[in-house]
């Protein structure tokens, strides 16, 4: 079409559609441009959001390191301050420590600082162990069956135990004899005391009393002395003995284990 020239109706028509389909293409490139725009905007939340994880991620995980490290300082700390940790202090205690329990002491004072945990406790000692006690069994009950056993007949379970343990056992008979025996003094002294008492009232029989015979005429205070420390002395036969009990067993339950698996 020549310049200058009016349009007719169908140019003029034919015009309006293309601006009008001009303007909808404009429009839908722009509602992609700000959807595009939209997208990258979500995107950079994402990714934020996705730091701030990895950075609470990276906080907590060092979080753990530390409590970790300081855990295992305070195990570290707890071990050196236990010197049994290397052996149980009975093995070198003297005999007044063993008399009278010293050894404990460390353990005692470690479990009134603080609640004890399994690396505070002192290793085993070697003939507690259950390889030493297999072995004094196997060798008591070899020795018996080389001996020779009367009509061929096998050695019982409770005579086996007996010949394995029996110096444990001897020991604690003694121990219980004396604790009861201690038992009964008591009463012999306080009887020492009221006739020291009255003396002058009853001295042909305070002369016959067997405490006159050998402390004299203080015999009294002898006997009101003796009042404090017998019980002392019986209190600790009997927790030897119940200590000596407590141990045999355990050396027994480990006897019965090997003697039911062969």
């Amino acid at each position: 079409m020549c310049e200058g020239l009016p349009m007719s109706a169908g140019e003029i028509e034919e015009d309006g559609r293309k601006q009008i389909t001009t303007k909808s293409e404009g429009g839908e490139e722009g509602r992609g441009a700000e959807e595009t725009n939209g997208e990258n905007d979500g995107g950079t939340s994402s990714n934020g959001s996705s730091q701030v994880e990895t950075g609470s991620s990276s906080g907590s995980r060092a979080t753990g390191v530390r409590e970790d490290v300081a855990s295992r300082e305070k195990n570290t700390s707890r071990q050196a301050e236990m010197p049994q940790a290397q052996g149980s202090p009975q093995q070198t205690a003297n005999i007044i420590r063993l008399t009278f329990f010293w050894w404990l002491n460390g353990l005692l004072w470690q479990g009134y600082k603080q609640p004890l945990e399994e690396e505070d406790l002192w290793p085993l000692m070697p003939r507690d162990s259950s390889s030493f006690i297999r072995d004094r069994f196997e060798t008591t009950v070899c020795k018996e069956n080389a001996n020779g056993i009367p009509n061929g007949r096998r050695l019982s379970l409770a005579s086996q135990l007996f010949l394995t343990f029996k110096l444990e056992i001897v020991v604690m008979a003694i121990l219980r004899l004396a604790s009861d025996a201690l038992l009964l003094f008591p009463s012999l002294l306080l009887n020492a005391v009221l006739l020291y008492m009255d003396y002058d009232v009853h001295r042909d029989k305070a002369r016959k009393n067997f405490m006159f015979k050998i402390f004299g005429r203080k015999f009294g205070l002898y006997a009101a002395a003796g009042l404090f420390i017998i019980p002392f002395l019986r209190t600790l036969a009997e927790n030897h003995y119940y200590v000596r009990a407590f141990i045999l067993g355990n050396r027994v339950c480990s006897t019965q284990t090997l003697f039911s698996n062969n």
